[in-house]
């Protein structure tokens, strides 16, 4: 309500387990696709702070559902072992080629809590913005 905006996360909803396990996918990966499928002709940030595997869906079903780009931005951080880095990689080189908006944090590390403060800090430049820089209100 803040920013006047929706937050969506469809990560412990029914119908999530029941799409990752019927196609055989991680939540993330499940939650992702549905959220851009419901949501494909509004802007949007997509952000990922745990499971490589939401790069891949979030891309994927973006191309596919024929999405705007120009109204996508990603903030891409998530944490691990397996197919981090190349997930990151990934995310990288679309933004590049399709001009797409986004904050990715390279290596293995990441996390939710900093993907949330990195997506507050926008919000707050967003609000705050009047043309001018202001840093602590000056």
């Amino acid at each position: 309500e803040k920013y006047e905006t929706e937050v969506v996360c469809y990560i412990k909803e029914k119908f999530t387990y029941e799409m990752a396990e019927k196609n055989k996918t991680t939540r993330s990966y499940a939650a992702v696709v549905e959220a851009i499928k419901r949501h494909k002709d509004e802007p949007m940030i997509l952000a990922c702070g745990n499971a490589p595997t939401f790069i891949y869906a979030a891309i994927n079903t973006l191309i596919e559902q024929k999405v705007d780009l120009k109204n996508v931005a990603f903030l891409l951080f998530p944490v691990g072992f397996v197919n981090v880095v190349e997930s990151k990689d990934y995310g990288r080189r679309f933004c590049d080629h399709f001009d797409v908006a986004g904050i990715i944090m390279q290596g293995r590390f990441g996390s939710s809590t900093m993907t949330v403060a990195t997506l507050h800090a926008i919000f707050k430049l967003i609000k705050d913005y009047d043309g001018v820089y202001k840093y602590n209100g000056k």
